[in-house]
């Protein structure tokens, strides 16, 4: 129940706060797009006050799997703030056919679990699938 958005839609919609200032919605899409389910993402900015991104999934699971791989990650290396996450009050409007078209690549929680690599996470999916 807690998980349901107003006239019981299941919630499926992830708020991101610790953002850079200067963040842009491309940065964003290279963030999310290889979590499973990512469909869209929303960057709201306003002078004065800290970015908010919304980033909309096909479903509660994926964007809990996305929570808990991106909670806590270092967005930017030259800013000590980390990112916070955590389920909207209410969903992003769905995008008809955006599923469809949203890569299914792993979950990010893969660049943090390969200890034996110090690789950037890029560069570690390409080495991953061979592809170097």
């Amino acid at each position: 129940i807690f998980f349901r958005a107003m006239y019981g839609e299941e919630l499926c919609t992830v708020c991101v706060r610790g953002l850079p200032p200067d963040v842009r919605e491309r940065e964003l899409y290279l963030l999310f797009h290889g979590c499973q389910g990512y469909e869209y993402a929303q960057l709201n900015v306003a002078a004065g006050v800290e970015p908010i991104c919304f980033a909309r999934f096909d479903s509660l699971s994926s964007a809990a799997n996305c929570l808990q791989a991106l909670q806590g990650f270092q967005f930017d290396p030259q800013i000590p703030e980390v990112l916070g996450l955590e389920l909207a009050r209410r969903n992003l409007p769905s995008r008809q056919g955006a599923a469809q078209h949203a890569p299914q690549h792993v979950i990010p929680t893969a660049w943090h679990t390969n200890a034996d690599s110090n690789l950037h996470p890029p560069m570690h999916m390409m080495q991953q699938y061979g592809q170097q």
